[in-house]
């Protein structure tokens, strides 16, 4: 009776007679509603943050395909990042990586690309050396 009225709708052929039984059941099925409620939770909150973080998921998977499509190697990359690089540090300010959104032919907000450029962007510099573009 107890795994009936904890997983199903049960049905009604056996039921508590008791007020023990009655209370126990009664707080079986809240048990049972606040077990379930966990989950739901998780994945909700989990949703949320992806579903907010949306536009710079697509915006990266956009770069992404742009590059592969034009068919660049890694050597062409490598060179692309080199001429960007105006000061020669062997890293991208946020303005090259603007440039190197526009050779690629990437268009996207200032704000989005701003949010791309800090995922590339893995430890906090303000800077993308070509490590961190790949």
């Amino acid at each position: 009776f107890t795994v009936l009225t904890m997983f199903t709708v049960s049905y009604g052929d056996i039921v508590p007679v008791t007020v023990g039984g009655k209370i126990l059941t009664l707080s079986l099925i809240t048990l049972a509603v606040l077990y379930t409620a966990i989950p739901i939770g998780i994945v909700g909150n989990a949703f949320s943050r992806v579903w907010e973080d949306r536009e710079r998921l697509l915006a990266m998977q956009h770069l992404r395909r742009r590059v592969a499509r034009a068919g660049y190697t890694l050597r062409e990359l490598e060179g692309l990042f080199r001429r960007l690089d105006v000061d020669g540090d062997g890293h991208l300010t946020f303005q090259e990586f603007r440039g190197f959104l526009d050779s690629v032919k990437v268009k996207m907000s200032e704000p989005v690309a701003l949010l791309v450029f800090e995922t590339f962007d893995d430890n906090g510099c303000g800077a993308v050396d070509f490590a961190e573009l790949l």
